[in-house]
């Protein structure tokens, strides 16, 4: 799974600590295979079907146990004899048969109705036209659409067939096979696939268009709603070079019949990895041609690789339980940020991941992160810290590589996955072949970071005559007291004189250690080569000077971004000053590289919400138009032609920055003149600066404004123009028109509903609206967002408001895993409230200077 950027925002804390343990169904009665047929018709809201599971009883027993919520189970037997049913704990189903069932094989069938769900869960309907069918079951929601045995370690071959009306299509993980119509229905049966868990099951109906996939050594298609088709030519050039590409870093071609990708309008998760028929939100799948953006090829690239890569890691081998999903979703977006780097190096993917990155190392240093391995109790969970595992995960792995060395790696992962093809597999198998193949103790390394919160503060201090010493702590803000951790570090040092560079990585495995570099003269060690290391770092004042007056020329770009994350997690530590900071970070304004200039923008835009108000606005919006200000004048208002695509991602950046709390005029009077144009329906504004535009012109817009952006949402012909209005709708300052647009924003689908509910979390008085807005809907906004959101909800508390953290625990009091999620909305707010109280003084003073 990869999650769209707002589910990212709502997955990012795990909520482990007080969740209720679920049913576990045991291995005394296992499913070997397992039929589904269901009548479906879009058109109505219920539908109804027959399950057959084969069992295998592994030992004789009065009843058998498994999955299946709210649904009305009709009748039930085992090999031909009625059995009687009832609801047990957790959302299972006790069946008992008319007498106790021996060891051996039997087989259980169920017939059953159900209402579609409307939630963008399980089985849901989708109401646009005739209707349309989806799934979405991770983690546990195949059980919402038929019983089933709802675990990943029940990895078993599948059978679907489908009856629905003539006119329709449907699509499933395996090659179909369409049935004469009769009676106004048609019969449409899928091949049985291998060995699936539950979770991997999907299944799409309706008026579908399809565009084949040329290229491929199996059959593809790309499926969208029909008339979206001429939008998916895109993602079909892409694919096939990003298959190969994994095909050939794996040494096995892709294990599946056929491999569809299909579009799904309302869709939270981004993508799932159903081997042969991936699901993509429509957002991110389907491009046009014509006016579609670098940073939305990047963001399909980037998913695209990340699914192909699960084919691998999560279809072929699987986790054994939700503990070991880091198995699944660190591995992917490791491997798919690889494969899109390798086809498709102009994109720039793994350099744009590395802020995500440092976002990530920011969460995890508090009191309330979770290991990335860890004990689950509940497997929602999984979901909902599905964000730690992405990022974290995949740093330390491509850390380890480093390390390892990249052949010696691949080589114990190919290991893992032979010896596990087509099972279930716990971290222990894995550790077992990085061993082998490395020939040491690997595992115990990572085990260090997999299995434990946090990351280490590793401090260098230059000793002369070419040494250093290497000394590791646990990382955390200033004042904060956390437990002592110490983990196995591969430390990765650049170091030289002048320009010239070397790189040197030794394992740190105890509390410190003295390292030889083999020079005597090292005028300057930079402790994160490649900006690889999942670590922070800390050198003498003198030497973070000289690394900062000589980043252009002696640090990679990975490198200086590293360094911009690195510097601020310095200021939270308060290891410098406010002042400092904002004086280091003003010359990477005028970095070359665009990537830098993102991460510069981001290390600025982490003041607004302690430091930003009336005293401090005029000042702040001197240093953005004389830092940034320049970037904009090399690089234009406009895109220039043959410009890199790393420059057309970076300029809606820029224009927001200067537009917004730059308060720069030419900004300004640009959006207003685009926007209008715009709407006038003239094409003069580039496409990758339609969504800026419109938003920027928002800034200062009222209440008919906003009615023609909800009036072209509405009337919208792609996702991406879509998105395009959504995204200028959350534009808005004026609190009349927030309301106006919080209220639509209920009408919306979910994504775009929570989308629309962060849009306006930039200032005190937006972030009071917002949680207001909560509070009056609360009822609402449950009833229509996911189940699995519901506690994540609660982030509407974060930003620097002690008051406001209080009032949501009393509301989300009764929202399962609220608790733990408001644990780290709370940590937020009090690393907040104390920044501004030790630095705000040193800051404040800076920007009146400024000014």
């Amino acid at each position: 799974m990869r999650t769209a950027p707002i589910a990212a925002l709502l997955c990012a804390a795990s909520t482990l600590a007080g969740a209720a343990e679920h049913v576990r169904l045991g291995t005394d009665v296992l499913p070997t295979r397992q039929e589904v047929r269901l009548k479906l018709d879009p058109r109505i809201d219920t539908y109804g079907g027959t399950v057959r599971i084969e069992l295998d009883v592994r030992k004789a027993g009065a009843a058998v146990r498994l999955h299946a919520e709210e649904m009305t189970i009709t009748r039930a037997s085992f090999d031909g004899v009625d059995a009687a049913h009832a609801a047990g704990p957790d959302d299972t189903i006790d069946l008992t048969p008319a007498r106790p069932l021996a060891a051996g094989r039997a087989v259980l069938v169920i017939e059953f109705t159900n209402e579609y769900d409307r939630r963008a869960v399980g089985l849901y309907k989708m109401a646009q036209g005739d209707g349309y069918l989806y799934t979405q079951f991770e983690a546990i929601d195949a059980r919402k659409a038929f019983p089933c045995f709802d675990e990943p370690g029940f990895k078993i071959p599948w059978q679907l067939t489908v009856d629905i009306p003539a006119g329709f299509d449907a699509v499933s993980n395996t090659p179909e096979t369409a049935g004469p119509e009769r009676d106004g229905w048609k019969e449409v049966r899928f091949a049985q696939t291998r060995p699936l868990p539950s979770y991997l099951v999907a299944l799409v109906v309706g008026k579908l268009g399809f565009v084949p996939i040329e290229g491929m050594g199996v059959p593809g298609r790309v499926v969208t709603v029909r008339g979206q088709e001429r939008l998916a030519g895109v993602a079909a050039r892409m694919t096939p070079a990003l298959l190969k590409a994994a095909e050939g870093w794996f040494g096995m071609p892709y294990p599946y019949e056929k491999l569809d990708l299909v579009a799904v309008p309302e869709y939270w998760p981004g993508a799932m990895e159903h081997p042969g028929c991936i699901t993509f939100a429509d957002g991110i799948l389907l491009l046009d041609e014509a006016s579609s953006t670098p940073s939305q090829r990047r963001l399909l690239a980037r998913v695209n690789a990340h699914e192909l890569a699960h084919m691998w890691f999560g279809d072929l081998v699987t986790m054994a339980w939700w503990d070991d999903l880091w198995l699944n979703e660190s591995f992917a977006d490791w491997m798919g940020d690889k494969l899109a780097d390798q086809v498709y190096p102009e994109l720039q993917v793994t350099l744009s991941e590395m802020h995500t990155t440092q976002d990530t190392m920011t969460a995890d240093r508090r009191a309330a992160a979770q290991p990335i391995r860890r004990r689950i109790l509940d497997p929602n969970d999984t979901v909902r810290s599905v964000g730690l595992v992405y990022y974290k995960g995949k740093s330390v792995l491509g850390m380890f590589e480093r390390w390892l060395g990249p052949d010696r790696f691949r080589e114990g992962v190919a290991l893992y996955l032979r010896e596990n093809a087509w099972k279930n597999a716990t971290s222990d198998r894995l550790w077992d072949a990085l061993d082998r193949t490395a020939k040491s103790d690997v595992s115990k390394a990572l085990a260090t970071f997999v299995d434990q919160p946090g990351l280490p503060l590793v401090s260098v201090e230059r000793l002369g005559a070419g040494r250093v010493r290497l000394t590791q702590q646990r990382d955390a803000r200033a004042g904060a007291d956390l437990p002592a951790l110490t983990w196995r570090v591969p430390v990765s040092l650049r170091y030289g004189s002048g320009t010239s560079s070397r790189v040197e990585t030794v394992l740190l495995d105890g509390a410190s250690r003295e390292v030889s570099l083999g020079s005597a003269d090292v005028a300057w060690v930079f402790p994160s080569a490649d900006g690889t290391g999942y670590y922070r770092w800390a050198v003498p004042g003198a030497d973070l000077d000289e690394l900062a007056a000589h980043a252009g020329e002696r640090l990679s770009p990975s490198e200086r971004i590293a360094f911009l994350g690195n510097l601020a997690a310095l200021l939270d530590a308060g290891r410098i000053d406010g002042a400092r900071y904002l004086k280091v970070l003003a010359p990477f304004g005028a970095d070359a590289e665009p990537e830098v200039l993102e991460a510069a923008l981001e290390g600025l835009e982490k003041l607004e919400v302690p430091f930003l108000d009336e005293s401090t606005q005029a000042g702040y919006a001197a240093y953005i138009r004389s830092a940034f200000g320049p970037a904009l004048d090399r690089v234009g208002l406009t895109p220039r032609e043959g410009e890199p695509a790393s420059v057309t991602s970076l300029r809606p950046s820029l224009l927001v920055a200067l537009g917004d709390q730059g308060e720069d005029e030419r900004v300004r009077r640009f959006a207003t003149e685009g926007a209008r144009s715009l709407l006038r329906g003239e094409a003069t504004v580039p496409p990758s600066l339609m969504g800026t535009v419109l938003r920027l012109h928002a800034l200062d817009g009222d209440a008919a404004l906003f009615a023609e952006y909800k009036k072209r949402f509405e009337t919208a012909k792609t996702p991406a123009e879509r998105g395009r209005y959504l995204v200028g709708s959350g534009g808005f300052r004026d609190p009349a028109v927030r309301a106006q647009v919080l209220a639509w924003a209920l009408t919306l689908r979910p994504n775009e509903m929570a989308a629309l509910t962060f849009a306006f979390r930039g200032s005190r008085s937006g972030r009071d609206q917002v949680f207001e807005f909560v509070r009056a809907n609360f009822a609402a906004i449950l009833e229509k967002a996911p189940p699995l959101f519901h506690a994540s909800i609660a982030n509407v508390a974060a930003g620097c408001e002690r008051d406001r953290v209080e009032q949501a625990r009393r509301l989300f009091a009764d929202v399962e895993g609220a608790g733990q999620e408001l644990a780290k909305v709370s940590e937020q707010v009090e690393e907040c409230v104390a920044l501004r109280s030790r630095e705000s003084a040193a800051i404040g003073a800076y920007l009146r200077a400024a000014r």
